[in-house]
């Protein structure tokens, strides 16, 4: 075997155990914090950003980002977890003029009349107050599924998984 064939061959070998060594540190170190905080990744256009820490359990305050459990709707698969951001808590005012929202008097966009996935109607969530124990939910994009409409509402406290904060 020539030097040159050795060398590479060496090069592949320290590769391939760094490879497997750092994927071995990494699983450790998940396995570790997996339960103080984990990795999300967005799969819709609904919010700023693709991949996001979130540590469960953590309270969610008003403009931060939410990790939670949407409701069943015909969508979405209910074993995904969704990231939005909280812009209502219980006293908050629901107001809508037309098909325009506000809530706790800043607008929040314009509810749509119809899904664009399948043309179903879009109804729109109801004026009034935001009662103990939920949160209106929010996506900066101006056709994101979130608490505007009946279909996914307000979002109850033991849907709430914790907090996030954009990566990247």
């Amino acid at each position: 075997m020539t030097n040159a064939k050795a060398s590479a061959r060496q090069r592949v070998l320290r590769y391939l155990v760094r490879s497997w060594l750092a994927i071995g540190i990494f699983m450790l170190v998940a396995r570790a914090v997996g339960r103080y905080v984990f990795l999300a990744f967005k799969l819709t256009p609904s919010i700023d950003g693709h991949v996001f820490l979130v540590f469960p359990g953590a309270s969610p305050q008003r403009g931060d980002l939410v990790a939670f459990h949407a409701p069943a709707n015909p969508y979405y698969p209910r074993e995904l977890w969704w990231m939005k951001y909280l812009v209502g808590v219980p006293g908050d005012q629901i107001v809508h003029r037309g098909r325009k929202i506000w809530v706790a008097g800043v607008y929040r966009g314009t509810s749509q009349l119809r899904s664009q996935q399948d043309n179903r109607s879009l109804v729109m969530i109801a004026d009034g107050v935001i009662p103990a124990h939920y949160q209106f939910v929010w996506g900066t994009h101006p056709r994101s599924l979130d608490s505007r409409y009946q279909i996914i509402g307000l979002i109850r406290d033991d849907q709430v998984m914790g907090r996030g904060f954009r990566l990247f």
